[in-house]
């Protein structure tokens, strides 16, 4: 028994390239409020990333602590 084609191949482009607009439509309206104030480009940036820093507070150190290159392979 052949199985059953649900959706005919002349209609999958087009539902693709509609999922795909809304999807961009979505993206879209979901970025232009969080780039107007710093609490929403916070939210946004906290769900695509990790580590970032909340708004208002001091900037990360840089480096290790504690450790120096003049210290490294002495004993």
């Amino acid at each position: 028994m052949a199985p059953v084609n649900l959706m005919p191949q002349k209609m999958v482009t087009p539902v693709i390239r509609r999922i795909a607009g809304i999807l961009f439509l979505l993206v879209v309206i979901v970025a232009i409020p969080a780039s107007c104030s710093e609490q929403g480009r916070y939210r946004a940036l906290k769900f695509f990333f990790d580590g970032v820093p909340k708004p208002g507070a001091p900037p990360p150190t840089r480096g290790y602590s504690g450790c120096s290159s003049t210290t490294i392979g002495k004993t």
